[in-house]
């Protein structure tokens, strides 16, 4: 789509640190082109998921926190205070039901897990966000529920790295 309406280039979310810095000395004249560089830039294909992410990507976590194990700690601990309220008020959502809402908590949640790493959460909360973007209310409270049990196994993760406020 990005490419489509005009761009030369875009990142996805999360952002990957190096990503960006690539992008950033291309676009700012710090990296050798070279003459052989095409005049637009093709989206780079990304491999298939595996059909199971990991649920705590720790490397990926310190990648966009640059190493910085005390703000990657700053930004779980974040994580863990809102997620729950965001969880809580998605499952009000799915009981009303509120399509709408439904995919804007859903979506968010997909955003906050994979910044933090949590991959398994971020694709659960992702299908959540597609089912009711097609309006299928069938499978949300199943999903939901899969949801809640990832999000345990991603806290039990995170305290196993990280002693932070949320963890027993």
């Amino acid at each position: 789509r990005c490419l489509g309406a005009g761009m030369d280039g875009y990142l996805t979310k999360p952002i990957n640190i190096e990503d960006l810095v690539s992008v950033l000395r291309k676009w700012l004249g710090y990296e050798d082109a070279g003459s052989n560089l095409p005049h637009s830039v093709s989206p780079v294909k990304e491999a298939e998921p595996p059909d199971l992410p990991p649920q705590f990507d720790l490397k990926s976590l310190l990648s966009r926190t640059m190493g910085d194990r005390a703000f990657a700690k700053k930004v779980v601990e974040i994580f863990l205070q809102t997620a729950p309220e965001t969880m809580d008020a998605l499952g009000k959502a799915i009981q009303d039901p509120h399509t709408e809402t439904i995919a804007r908590l859903a979506h968010t949640l997909k955003g906050s897990a994979a910044n933090i790493g949590g991959m398994a959460l971020s694709e659960i909360a992702k299908e959540i966000n597609q089912s009711a973007d097609r309006g299928d209310l069938a499978s949300l409270s199943e999903q939901y529920e899969k949801l809640h049990r990832e999000f345990e196994a991603l806290r039990e993760k995170i305290c196993q790295e990280f002693q932070v406020a949320g963890c027993p």
